[in-house]
């Protein structure tokens, strides 16, 4: 008991209670009290506030890698990373699922990081102890050198600020996958005219992981001439490869594109071009010209010489009949 002067005796009470907090950060605590009666109610006036600290979080096993999707040891294959963690904060755990704070981060080595696909309680007793398994999968390129292997990690973290990341595992090294060429094409063209075809067509092993950005290209136009091609990407693993030229004369012209991707790999695509005459120019006067020609139409020229030639010989017939 207390004595205030205002009021007198009163009674002080101390209230007590016990809470488990499933994940960390600030809390707030307000401690309501009411009369047996219900006749008054109390707040406390200045709340607690209850700080919990992050649980820690450790990697139970390394990186475990594995052939998914594709498989295989060439580019384009699909990999997929794995790994197990233990969150110590098992208040989840213990409900059959994972904390929806943790994310994680996949390094897969080879200068790109991706979000795991896929963070999970796993449910085995075979795990080490483990309470949280994280995967992701991954398409690779070739490795440049060809016999260095990416080294693979995965980082756990809790929006809390902790964090673990697994031990690295290495991957096989990726051989360049083989750039095939599709069918030879057949063209049309006219001499002395710009023209502007795609001239081959190619895939690549490396399926989604290749760019168009990932080879250069030169055609040769099969007159002596050659100019830098131009590659674009037409469906995962599909390019194309398109120039611009002006032929100067007509009759078939045999077209090569060589194509080099950036580990060293090249194909020669291949290319007939059928070039036929620039067409005759029709001038104002509606009669046949050469094209580029100023000078005056072919007819009016050839009749006038006609006309002269007449008159020549009816001069002569005149000057021969006039002789005794």
């Amino acid at each position: 008991m207390q004595t205030d002067p205002d009021l007198g005796a009163i009674a002080v009470y101390t209230v007590t209670g016990s809470h488990t907090y499933k994940d960390s950060g600030h809390f707030s605590i307000v401690v309501t009290v009411t009369e047996p009666d219900e006749t008054h109610t109390s707040n406390s006036p200045d709340p607690d506030t209850a700080t919990i600290s992050d649980a820690d979080i450790s990697a139970t096993s390394a990186t475990d890698l594995r052939g998914g999707g594709q498989g295989g040891t060439t580019e384009g294959a699909t990999v997929g990373a794995s790994a197990f963690f233990f969150d110590s904060n098992t208040a989840f755990a213990d409900a059959g699922t994972v904390d929806p704070g943790l994310t994680a981060t996949i390094n897969w080595g080879d200068g790109s990081t991706s979000a795991a696909t896929s963070i999970f309680w796993p449910d085995c007793g075979e795990c080490g102890g483990a309470n949280v398994v994280v995967g992701g999968l991954h398409v690779y390129d070739a490795n440049i050198p060809a016999t260095k292997p990416y080294s693979v990690t995965i980082t756990l973290h809790d929006d809390g600020g902790k964090s673990a990341t697994s031990e690295a595992a290495d991957t096989p090294a990726f051989a360049d996958g083989a750039l095939t060429a599709d069918a030879n094409k057949s063209l049309m063209a006219t001499s002395t005219k710009a023209f502007t075809a795609v001239v081959g067509s190619f895939k690549d092993a490396a399926g989604a992981q290749a760019q168009a950005s990932d080879f250069k290209a030169t055609i040769n136009w099969g007159d002596n001439t050659s100019s830098t091609g131009t590659v674009s990407q037409t469906s995962a693993g599909a390019f194309s490869v398109s120039g611009t030229h002006t032929f100067a004369t007509t009759g078939s012209k045999s077209i090569t594109a060589t194509v080099a991707d950036e580990e060293g790999q090249i194909v020669t695509l291949h290319a007939t071009a059928t070039v036929a005459a620039a067409p005759v120019v029709l001038p104002a006067t509606g009669q046949p010209q050469r094209p580029g020609s100023s000078g005056w139409p072919l007819l009016p020229i050839a009749l006038m010489m006609l006309g002269l030639a007449a008159i020549s010989a009816a001069i002569v017939r005149i000057y021969s009949s006039a002789r005794p």
